[in-house]
């Protein structure tokens, strides 16, 4: 009789919304790298702000620099400073440190980022094929050797690894949004309202298309599987296929296989394909708006060149953390299906029980 316990899901699993099991599930195997986990999102949150930054330095150096007054000084501890040749003077050495500063940041993130997951990865696979080594035989006869090397190989890598990068790109996607926003409100706050007001209009198609991508996104993870248990048959059965002339079946299941893959990806490129221009066109309108608005406040006198500048900047900067968000939020739900999928196989019961102390045959010598 077939224990149908035993049979795998294509996709999801039961807990693949049961985030409070998940994290539970996971974090012994977060637990030995906690530490660097959580000085890699220290990092992302200065490297989240690096945009704004950059935005923000641009209003004293078109006010002070290309619009400035050669005349106007600034005392500072009994020193006149003239703020023209101070700023012209200093900028080229900030460009330098920040360049400097952000490629150390970029290189520490990304090198704890591939240590903490690689290592996270790796110990979850070890105990992955401890559990493979102790499976029934029933196991291996109702469930494809595709489906299983997916789930022992290509799941672990997206539970422990994408875990880590996402959450990265989650708080450095928020303190961008959170930095630059702060720079929009500095320079006018009546611009800011226009142009973040328009910025979530533009994100709105993200929400609706979501589950559209997950869905073909599982069924594409589906026909990978397919694919490589075919691909496994045929190379592992090679003499059975050459003597009972399979090679025209295999080859056909393989192209069906194959289409319907492209099929899948043609038709994801159908869903997400038209949210770019669709967005474009949106803060192009932004655009236009603030600057119809901004016109009218540098005319009297109540917005600087530099600050209008410096605002037109981080709005357009803005664009691709509040992007990066919608896609890190897709991802994080997908590595929650992996996550949900690798332990799955770790709540798994054998029928067949090991004992704990088993006899030794006398006489069997």
């Amino acid at each position: 009789m077939i224990n149908t316990e035993y049979k795998l899901k294509d996709t999801t699993s039961k807990n693949a919304f049961r985030y409070s099991y998940l994290s539970k599930q996971i974090f012994p195997y977060l637990k030995p790298v906690l530490p660097k986990a959580l000085l890699n999102l220290g990092i992302a949150i200065p490297l989240g702000l690096l945009d704004g930054v950059v935005a923000l330095s641009l209003r004293p150096y078109l006010d002070y620099v290309v619009n400035g007054n050669a005349e106007q000084t600034w005392t500072f501890m009994n020193h006149t400073v003239h703020i023209q040749s101070w700023f012209a003077a200093i900028i080229p050495f900030g460009i330098v440190a920040f360049a400097v500063i952000q490629g150390v940041l970029k290189y520490l993130s990304n090198y704890l980022t591939d240590w903490t997951a690689n290592k996270m990865s790796l110990s979850l696979k070890k105990d992955l094929f401890k559990k493979l080594t102790t499976m029934d035989t029933q196991f291996f006869d109702i469930n494809s050797s595709g489906l299983i090397l997916s789930r022992f190989f290509t799941d672990p890598e997206t539970a422990s690894k994408d875990i880590i990068e996402i959450f990265k790109s989650f708080i450095m996607a928020i303190f961008g949004i959170v930095g630059l926003v702060g720079v929009l409100l500095f320079n006018s706050w009546q611009l800011a309202i226009i142009g973040v007001s328009v910025m979530g209009i533009a994100m709105t198609p993200v929400i609706f298309i979501r589950k559209k991508i997950k869905k073909v996104s599982n069924a594409n993870m589906v026909v990978v599987g397919d694919m490589t248990t075919n691909f496994n048959e045929t190379v592992g059965g090679n003499r059975i296929m050459a003597a009972y002339n399979l090679q025209n079946l295999q080859n056909e299941k393989f192209k069906n296989q194959t289409d319907e893959q492209f099929n899948l990806i043609i038709s994801l490129t159908k869903r997400v394909g038209w949210m770019s221009p669709i967005m474009y066109f949106v803060c192009s309108i932004g655009i236009a708006l603030v600057m119809m608005f901004g016109n009218h406040l540098i005319l009297s006198g109540q917005l600087t060149a530099g600050a209008f500048a410096s605002f037109v900047t981080s709005l357009l900067l803005l664009y691709k953390p509040t992007k990066t968000l919608g896609n890190t939020l897709t991802r994080l739900q997908n590595t929650f299906v992996a996550m949900s999928r690798v332990f799955e196989l770790f709540d798994i019961e054998n029928k067949i029980k090991y004992p704990e102390h088993p006899l030794m045959f006398q006489g069997l010598h």
